[in-house]
């Protein structure tokens, strides 16, 4: 509605609207600093005296702060809003209606006129001239009123009758007991501490942390002191007391065993408890399993292994050893080996891994780490490694009895996991030339036995050799291994030993022949000294059998001094045909020699001896002095 005088009346009524809503202002700050100073005063006093629990005064304190919220949101948050035009503020109907009450000239007159502006504006008339003077009519009426004078500010002093006492019971506690303020709303403000009641006494722990490891031990030091000492001091948690051990007049301890969760706990004498103190059990680094897997070096033919929860591990040289780690609560894992050398674990998870390949033995720990402990050993262990050990031979040299250059070998050869190689090595000492290797044919597979012959003779100018044999390991990480045998020489006989070889085989043999001789001579007279017992029949059976064991006794012996002189003679024979063509004529006399033998020992000898025993086991008289005659021809030989 377009009118002047009805402009100046809506303005009117937003002044009254504005000033109602800043008395409430003012009457809610009033209210509110009330209803804040008496909350304060009495939780303060209260708490000062009662030593509210952590659980009552928690609930003080958020109670407090909700109420606080709530008192301040109604009494000053909302009216300033309003003020401000921000939100649902009353109408204009609502604020004649609260005008009415204070102009007993306005009744209805204020009510009237608003409905009949909005009539207008709505259209809803029949004569807009009519409608128009009666609202003019009426705002003349109201003109002279001021609407705002309706607020009487100054009424709100009388909510000061509840403000005023409330200071000055604040001043008066805080001019002669300010503890009671400071310490009383202290305690509240810091409601999750718990404050002990004052005692004659304090309770001082001792200890510099109350953090401990999981699983271990925690043993709390207290210490009492002021002007009493109380006797006796318990230890309250779980909802039960224990009696602390007293160590003297005003000290006590108390012991956790294997502590694995925190816990909160007080001190306690003659009806004083402390504050709650808590144990923080820190979690320590767990390795929860492991295991190491251990690949070989293929050519071992060992095979590969996995051990769990073992650390001592045994391994041949070259294997590859990988761990496995299963954890909690581990941020990092190291393995140290040898106390020096640091190796970081590969992070997956809650899992660490690692490998590496050994040679040599090692000494291992293994350290780990989280938020709370830093290299914190947790376990140690050795790795012990076999080398491939250098491969181990032993010949025997055998020469053969008929060639002075002929050599027979029989050797063993041994490993810890196979061989290679296997030489026959010689090489002339007098000369730089290199050396000569035969390489043998063997298995890979030890132990194993070799033979072996050589004719040095096979050597041009073989002069001065020194030989020997040389075996080959399969190391397969190192590099394959030798080690050789004995160093053995052999060297061609010069003529001076070849003389002095020739004179002492022919002084053996012409040795035995002597014995020979002799031997034949006893048994053809011990053969004519039985024919003669025989034919004076003087001798008994029994004496003439012990007679006839002698001869044959005899007998063997002179048939295996023979063999032995054939051998000998073919021996040397044998050396003889090995020489040059100047040390032949050495031969001609051992030819005679062994002619000799063969005629002794040809077939017609033996059968004749053969019958000489048979003779002898009849005891016929006759055919004993035919071997009486054998005896004759024998020593004739010789």
């Amino acid at each position: 509605m377009q009118n002047a005088d009805y402009n100046i009346l809506i303005s009117k009524i937003d002044a009254f609207i504005r000033k109602y809503y800043y008395n409430r202002i003012v009457r809610g700050l009033i209210l509110s600093a009330s209803i804040y100073l008496f909350l304060f005063l009495f939780f303060s006093i209260t708490e000062y005296y009662s030593y509210l629990s952590t659980t009552v005064r928690t609930s003080i304190f958020y109670s407090s702060i909700f109420v606080f919220s709530g008192i301040f949101i109604w009494f000053i948050v909302i009216p300033f809003l309003k003020l401000n035009k921000i939100g649902n503020r009353i109408s204009y109907k609502q604020a004649s209606d609260i005008l009415a009450q204070h102009f007993s000239a306005l009744q209805d007159k204020l009510k009237n006129t608003l409905e009949l502006a909005e009539i207008l504006d709505k259209g809803d008339y029949k004569s807009q001239e009519l409608v128009l003077a009666s609202i003019n009519q009426r705002i003349s009426v109201m003109k002279p009123l001021t609407f705002t004078s309706a607020v009487k500010i100054k009424q709100n002093s009388k909510y000061l009758k509840y403000l005023v006492p409330l200071i000055l019971v604040l001043f008066g506690i805080m001019i002669y007991s300010p503890n009671v303020i400071k310490e009383g709303s202290n305690r509240i403000i810091n409601h999750n501490i718990y404050f002990e009641p004052e005692a004659p006494f304090n309770f001082n722990i001792l200890n510099d942390t109350l953090s401990v490891e999981q699983g271990n031990d925690i043993t709390i030091e207290l210490k009492i002191t002021g002007n009493y000492i109380p006797d006796k001091c318990y230890i309250y948690y779980g909802g039960n007391s224990f009696l602390m051990k007293k160590n003297s007049v005003n000290k006590f301890e108390y012991t956790f065993n294997a502590i694995n969760n925190s816990i909160d706990f007080q001190f306690y004498a003659e009806e004083y408890y402390s504050r709650t103190y808590t144990v923080n059990v820190l979690p320590s680094p767990i390795i929860l399993d492991f295991t190491v897997n251990v690949e070989v070096p293929e050519y071992t033919g060992e095979s590969n292994q996995v051990f769990t929860n073992v650390g001592d591990i045994s391994a041949p040289a070259g294997s590859k050893i990988r761990w496995e780690f299963n954890t909690k609560d581990i941020d990092s894992l190291w393995l140290i080996f040898n106390d020096t050398i640091n190796k970081k674990t590969d992070k997956q998870s809650s899992f660490f891994q690692y490998e590496q390949y050994f040679k040599y033995n090692s000494k291992y720990s293994i350290a780990a780490q989280n938020q709370y402990f830093i290299n914190k050993e947790v376990l140690k262990y050795r790795i012990n490694i076999t080398p491939d050990l250098y491969p181990t031979i032993a010949v025997e040299t055998i020469n053969d009895s008929l060639n002075y250059s002929i050599f027979y070998f029989r050797g063993i050869i041994n490993d810890d996991y196979g061989f290679k190689n296997l030489f026959f090595c010689y090489r002339n000492k007098e000369s730089k030339d290199s050396i000569t290797k035969i390489p043998l044919q063997i298995s890979p597979i030890p132990p194993q036995e070799f033979y072996y012959s050589f004719d040095f003779n096979a050597i041009k100018n073989p002069g001065d050799i020194e030989y020997y044999f040389e075996v080959w390991d399969n190391d397969g990480v190192n590099g394959s291994k030798s080690s050789q045998s004995s160093k053995y020489d052999f060297k061609k006989p010069t003529q001076e030993e070849i003389n002095k070889l020739e004179k002492e085989a022919s002084e053996n043999i012409q040795s035995t022949v002597d014995q020979s001789m002799k031997l034949a001579e006893e048994l053809q007279e011990d053969i004519q000294n039985l024919r003669e017992d025989l034919i004076n029949n003087n001798k008994t059976n029994w004496e003439k059998t012990q007679i006839m064991e002698q001869i044959s006794k005899k007998q063997k012996t002179l048939e295996e001094m023979i063999e032995q002189l054939a051998q000998d003679n073919a021996m040397k024979n044998e050396m003889m045909n090995n020489l040059s063509d100047e040390e032949m004529e050495m031969l001609e006399k051992q030819e005679q020699i062994q002619e000799l033998l063969e005629n002794v020992l040809d077939d017609e000898l033996k059968k004749m001896m053969e019958e000489f025993n048979k003779l002898m086991d009849e005891y016929d008289e006759d055919k004993l002095n035919e071997a009486f005659e054998f005896g004759k021809t024998l020593a004739s030989l010789f």
